[in-house]
């Protein structure tokens, strides 16, 4: 229910999602953050966001299970992440099946920190 309820926030602020690299360019874009001989979803989820913000997205959302390894690892690169990208808003979830206190206030503050970035603002 907190997705859904938070879902709005987001609204007419998602675009399409842009086409995904083939696998050996993904993990070059990868490969900045992590060794590709570090295999798995980390690497992926690093390219990924870097795809995103190449082609226009003003906030990165990671979001994983409780206790989630390659979570973790993203979590770790975000920051550098961050600062490698002209300080695009970036905001870590955990989910362990139990709302948060304050979920939806750190929801508000990244789409109002993305949508000054989007506006020309930040």
């Amino acid at each position: 229910r907190v997705l859904f309820r938070s879902a709005r926030l987001f609204d007419g602020s998602l675009r399409d999602d842009p086409p995904e690299a083939p696998i050996g360019k993904v993990l070059r874009i990868g490969s900045r953050y992590l060794d590709p001989s570090v295999k798995g979803e980390a690497i992926l989820s690093m390219a990924r966001a870097t795809e995103y913000v190449q082609h226009g997205a003003h906030g990165i959302v990671n979001v994983g299970p409780f206790g989630c390894m390659p979570a973790a690892i993203v979590n770790g690169l975000l920051e550098r992440f961050r600062r490698d990208h002209d300080g695009v808003p970036v905001l870590r979830l955990a989910f362990d099946g139990v709302a948060q206190p304050g979920e939806d206030m750190l929801l508000e503050a990244f789409v109002h920190q993305a949508r000054r970035r989007m506006a020309g603002q930040t």
